[in-house]
């Protein structure tokens, strides 16, 4: 029998902290009394993880649960007695606050859409939601991705003529065998709740808007070794920096790349001269210290990373001896959205 060698690209692209940082459109006062309601009981879809929630459920005070804590509470973005303006509590409460108020059942990126976007959207609203989505960003996603020495590598967002960036995906490299020297398939995997939308005109988008069109969808051989909710299909284009599966370590640093809604919205309001903010790729990376996965059952993963609407099939990775591994894809919130944790899927069954 033949053996299957996987090699695997995700499209690396760290987000700036140089951003002249401006405040959030609420004081300190006015956000203390504020908090996100818990959406395991009202059913409301929301992705964006609050870093206490995610803390009170998985930073247990012992072992590896306990030292992710830790590393969590060391870093001045997640200090639990902080100020709001300076955390990523804070910024996550301001957006909430911001475009949901006291709606408990909100879907943060369509009301974000709808309080922002809208034609009625005066330039001071509009300033606010830009600012709101920029402090996310400072207190929220870390110091990015790490870079690797070659930048043109596969992995990005899934975008098709009638929506732009509906799913993310992660590029794979296969070959028969290790010594092969037929021709390989470059693919790109997601998850099977971005299939209805993936058609002959769907491409993938990563790095310097560099755009590879999906082919149509791999044989059963390669479709058998992937678990269940795993979708993969054929692209074109060249995987230049392979990486390989492996099984995740539970609370060590995670890293998570994929396409940010609220950050697309925000770019959107800059393009309109409605307000004044840096521009962000929405092809975004979590590397915080909060980002780490919690939980595996049987290849189901539960992962406490910044993630939106959008953001399913993004990449879930982990460094082993200096060098990055796919631990699994985003698979989105779970019974309708959470603001502790997402759900995840690794590649291989």
């Amino acid at each position: 029998m033949w053996r299957i060698v996987v090699w695997l690209a995700i499209g690396f692209i760290p987000i700036s902290a140089s951003a002249q940082d401006k405040p959030l459109p609420f004081t300190n006062d006015e956000l203390a009394g504020y908090t996100i309601p818990s959406c395991r009981t009202i059913g409301c879809d929301r992705q964006v993880v609050e870093p206490n929630a995610a803390l009170t459920r998985f930073g247990r005070a012992y072992g590896p649960a306990g030292d992710w804590r830790s590393r969590v509470r060391q870093d001045p973005s997640y200090a639990s007695d902080g100020q709001a303006d300076t955390t990523c509590s804070g910024a996550v409460n301001a957006l909430f606050k911001l475009v949901c108020g006291s709606n408990t059942n909100c879907e943060i990126e369509a009301s974000y859409d709808a309080k922002c976007l809208s034609p009625s959207t005066d330039n001071k609203t509009a300033q606010a939601c830009v600012d709101v989505a920029n402090t996310y960003v400072r207190q929220c996603f870390g110091n990015g991705c790490p870079t690797p020495r070659d930048r043109s590598i596969m992995g990005g967002y899934l975008t098709n003529a009638s929506e732009a960036g509906f799913c993310s995906g992660s590029g794979l490299r296969i070959a028969r065998s290790a010594h092969s020297v037929e021709p390989k398939d470059n693919i790109v995997v997601t998850v099977d709740h971005c299939e209805p939308k993936i058609s002959d005109g769907t491409s993938i988008v990563r790095q310097d808007d560099i755009a590879d069109k999906i082919q149509g969808s791999v044989d059963h051989n390669i479709r058998d070794l992937l678990m269940p909710g795993i979708r993969a299909y054929r692209v074109t284009g060249r995987v230049m920096y392979p990486l390989v599966p492996h099984p995740p370590a539970l609370f060590e640093q995670t890293y998570f790349q994929g396409f940010n809604s609220i950050i697309y919205s925000a770019n959107l309001i800059l393009a309109k001269g409605r307000a004044q903010g840096k521009k962000y790729s929405p092809l975004y990376c979590d590397g915080s210290p909060l980002c780490t996965v919690t939980e595996n059952d049987q290849g189901k993963l539960m992962h406490t990373c910044q993630s939106t609407k959008r953001g399913s099939g993004g990449a879930l990775f982990q460094m082993r001896n200096g060098m990055p591994v796919l631990v699994g894809v985003n698979n989105g919130s779970p019974s309708k959205g959470n603001v502790d944790g997402n759900d995840g899927i690794t590649i291989l069954r």
